[in-house]
């Protein structure tokens, strides 16, 4: 369950068990996002159901309906929630199609971001693994609903375990568009505290203060003359006496 007595989230149902389970928690709609999943498996759903609905999607980063088929299930999901008909939407494991679908209606629906949208259906079901092209086009999907620039996802450790660690593994997402040439992270902060220079320094091979002025400046580097911006010497205490 996603959303009390409206939103539900699972696998493929193939068995009449699956379909008894869900009308006794009320569910009156199905909404299909697997290409491969069959429309019935003999289970009558269209009959047993008030409505069922396929939006037919490949679970391959080059999958190209997805933005369609985001759109299109948000739509659904609107109608139903004015409707007040619980919904059990499902891919094949209930793991990627079908919670990239869900993740898109919550950012639609309740202006989340998408890390919100994914840390609150992680905790509901665990061991979602939406594939890197859904994630990104999530990313897409958020700024076009909220404006701004997408973050993507934030790693989230909710303290559970299921095997795979699974609550982990999404920390590529805000990397899925980095280009190429850019750093996979910033170097570490530490905060220098003293009297006369007070700065965050990078710890890297380039370190730099603040000065009094408020000017950065490399802590390895010499002196920079602020008239003709050349280098200035440095000359160390033991320089100093041996020219005594």
């Amino acid at each position: 369950m996603i959303l009390p007595n409206f939103l539900y989230l699972g696998p493929e149902l193939t068995l009449p068990e699956h379909v008894q389970e869900l009308k006794s928690l009320g569910i009156k709609r199905i909404l299909n996002i697997a290409a491969e999943c069959s429309d019935d498996h003999g289970l009558n759903l269209s009959r047993n159901f008030e409505r069922y609905v396929k939006i037919p999607m490949r679970d391959t980063v080059e999958e190209d309906q997805i933005t369609r088929g985001l759109r299109e299930a948000c739509e659904i999901l609107d109608e139903a929630n004015l409707y007040g008909a619980s919904t059990y939407v499902h891919c094949k494991a209930g793991k990627s199609r079908s919670v990239t679908a869900v993740m898109a209606y919550l950012i639609h629906a309740n202006h989340w971001t998408l890390s919100r949208a994914y840390a609150f259906v992680l905790e509901r079901r665990k061991g979602i693994s939406p594939n890197i092209g859904f994630v990104s086009e999530l990313m897409t999907f958020e700024e076009q609903e909220l404006g701004g620039k997408s973050v993507g996802v934030v790693p989230v450790n909710s303290g559970h375990s299921d095997g795979g660690d699974s609550q982990t593994n999404h920390a590529y997402a805000a990397q899925s568009r980095r280009p190429g040439h850019a750093r996979e992270s910033l170097p570490p902060m530490v905060t220098v505290q003293d009297p006369d220079e007070v700065g965050e320094v990078a710890v890297g091979q380039d370190m730099e203060i603040k000065d009094k002025e408020g000017r950065y400046r490399h802590m390895r580097r010499a002196p920079v003359d602020e008239n003709t911006l050349q280098p200035m010497r440095r000359v160390s205490k033991a320089g100093l006496e041996s020219g005594l």
